[in-house]
């Protein structure tokens, strides 16, 4: 049987997100983990774009969506046991080969769930109230750009019927 190339560590393991949407350091993740990993943090697109020492060190993933954990990485990722989709859906995620080499996939299956309703209703608020027609006329002009006729009609909310399919 052949040994685990994890016994052998002497520093943290390693986690990786190789496609951070984020700018600067993953402060959720270090008061999360707690100095209990080590923490490897890119903004790629592209796999190839991270060291693949990093690939081979790596024995978990917080994956985002624009690396492709497809059947060509798959075989770099020699540690990895656990990749966690920071997201609702696995479209990047190659599972069955992912399976088959021994690692565990999971997602975040609420992730945004309040994020995206909330935005979707100010969005449509923002439609009705002409938000966007007034700001672009307001820029246009600063002084005539407040006249009502000139920009958009708009309807007040009571009366109105609001829905949402989704």
């Amino acid at each position: 049987m052949p040994s685990d190339p994890r016994s052998s560590r002497t520093e943290p393991p390693l986690v990786l997100t190789p496609d951070a949407e984020y700018e600067g350091a993953p402060d959720l993740e270090e008061q999360v983990f707690a100095g209990s990993v080590r923490l490897a943090t890119y903004r790629a697109h592209l796999a190839d774009e991270i060291p693949e020492r990093i690939w081979g060190e790596c024995e978990g993933m917080l994956a985002w969506h624009n690396i492709q954990i497809d059947e060509t990485l798959i075989p770099r990722l020699s540690r990895c046991r656990i990749i966690v989709r920071v997201g609702a859906g696995f479209d990047n995620m190659a599972l069955e080969p992912c399976g088959r080499a021994g690692i565990a996939i999971c997602n975040v299956p609420d992730y945004g769930v309040n994020e995206v309703s909330d935005h979707a209703i100010a969005l449509m608020l923002a439609l009705d109230r002409a938000i966007v027609r007034y700001h672009e006329a307001i820029v246009a002009d600063p002084v005539g750009g407040w006249v009502v006729p000139k920009v958009a009609s708009i309807r007040r909310l009571p009366g109105m019927t609001f829905g949402v399919v989704g």
